[in-house]
C-alpha cells in the first residue's frame, strides 16, 4: 500500500494516538486559518478545517474524525465568527457557512467510514486468498511427490 498504508497502520495501532493526531490536525488547521486570515482578510477558516476533518477521517477513523470536526467547529466559531471569542453566531450568512461546513464534514466522515470498512473487507479477502494460495502450493507439492514415486 505504500506510504499511506504504512502511515495509516502506524496511526491505527493506538486509539489515543489516533485521537491525538486528529485533534492536532484540527489545531494546525485553525493556526493555518489564522495565518490565512491575516494575509487575506476574510478568507474562510472552514477551508483549512475541512482538510483536517478529511485527514482525520482517512487516517484516524470515525471517532477521531468526529472529534476533529467538533474541535474545528468550536474553534472556528470562537476565533473567527463575529462576535469573536464567543460561541454565539449572530448573522444568517455565518449560520449558513457553519451548516455548510458541518454537512460537508459529515459527508467526508461518512465516506471515510465507508472507506475504512472497505479496506477491512479487502484485508479479510486478501487473507483468505493467501490461505488458498498456500493450500494450492501444499497440494502441488503433494502431487509432485506422488508423481515422483
Amino acid at each position: 500500500m505504500g506510504i499511506p498504508g504504512t502511515l495509516s497502520t502506524r496511526i491505527s495501532a493506538s486509539t489515543p494516538a489516533r485521537f491525538g493526531i486528529a485533534l492536532l490536525a484540527a489545531l494546525l488547521a485553525v493556526l493555518m486559518a489564522r495565518a490565512m486570515n491575516a494575509m487575506a482578510d476574510g478568507s474562510s477558516p472552514y477551508l483549512a478545517a475541512i482538510a483536517a476533518v478529511a485527514f482525520s477521517a482517512w487516517f484516524c477513523g470515525t471517532g477521531p474524525a468526529i472529534a476533529s470536526l467538533a474541535l474545528s467547529l468550536l474553534t472556528v466559531d470562537y476565533w473567527f465568527i463575529p462576535p469573536t471569542r464567543s460561541l454565539r453566531i449572530m448573522h444568517t450568512v455565518d449560520w449558513a457557512n457553519f451548516l455548510a461546513f458541518l454537512s460537508t464534514a459529515v459527508v467526508i466522515v461518512a465516506i471515510g467510514e465507508a472507506n475504512l470498512r472497505e479496506r477491512k473487507r479487502l484485508q479479510i479477502a486478501a487473507g483468505a486468498l493467501e490461505e488458498k494460495v498456500r493450500e494450492r502450493s501444499r497440494l502441488r507439492m503433494r502431487l509432485q511427490r506422488f508423481r515422483s514415486k
